[in-house]
C-alpha cells in the first residue's frame, strides 16, 4: 500500500543518510562499471575468437573458391576438348558422307553397267545356243549322211559283187 506523504522533518531523510545512499549508489555504480567491464572484456574476447573463426572461415572459403575456380577451368577445358572432338568428328562424318555419296553414284554406275552386261550376257547365251542347237542339227544331219552312206557303200558293194564289177 502507499504511504501518505511525510508531514513532519523528521520522516524526512537527513544529509548523511542522503550521502550515505550516494555513496551507496556511487559503489554499486562502480560495482557496476567494472562487472560490464568485465562483461565487455569477455565479450570482446569471444567477438575476437569468432573473428578469428571468421578468419579461418574466410580462408577456407577462398581456397575452396581457389579449387573451386580450378575445377571450374579443368571442366571448362574437358568441355572444349569435348567439344573439338564432336567438331573434328562432325567434320569426318560430313567426309564421310560425301565419300558414301560419290561410292553410291559409282554403285548406281556399276549396277547399270551389270545390267547392260547381264543383257549382253543374256543376248550371247541366246545366240550360243541358236549355234549349238545348229551344230546339233548339223551334227544329227550329217550322222545320218554318213549313215546313209554307209548303208549305199554297202548296197553299192552288194551291186558290184552281184555284178562282178571291181571297186577302185
Amino acid at each position: 500500500m502507499s504511504k501518505a506523504a511525510p508531514t513532519t522533518t523528521e520522516e524526512f531523510a537527513t544529509k548523511s543518510d542522503l550521502q550515505l545512499v550516494r555513496g551507496d549508489l556511487i559503489s554499486l555504480e562502480d560495482r557496476l562499471d567494472k562487472r560490464f567491464d568485465t562483461f565487455e572484456k569477455r565479450l570482446d574476447k569471444r567477438f575476437e575468437k569468432m573473428d578469428l573463426r571468421f578468419e579461418k572461415v574466410d580462408l577456407r572459403l577462398e581456397k575452396v573458391e581457389v579449387r573451386f575456380d580450378e575445377t571450374m577451368q579443368i571442366l571448362s577445358d574437358f568441355a572444349n576438348g569435348v567439344n573439338k572432338r564432336f567438331d573434328d568428328q562432325d567434320k569426318e562424318f560430313v567426309k564421310l558422307h560425301a565419300k558414301t555419296d560419290q561410292m553410291l553414284e559409282r554403285l548406281d554406275r556399276h549396277d547399270e553397267e551389270l545390267r547392260k552386261l547381264n543383257e549382253k550376257y543374256d543376248h550371247l547365251i541366246s545366240t550360243i545356243d541358236d549355234f549349238v542347237g545348229r551344230i546339233n542339227r548339223y551334227d544329227m544331219e550329217h550322222i545320218a549322211q554318213t549313215h546313209k552312206m554307209a548303208h549305199l557303200e554297202r548296197w553299192i558293194e552288194q551291186i558290184a559283187k552281184k555284178t562282178g564289177t571291181k571297186l577302185t
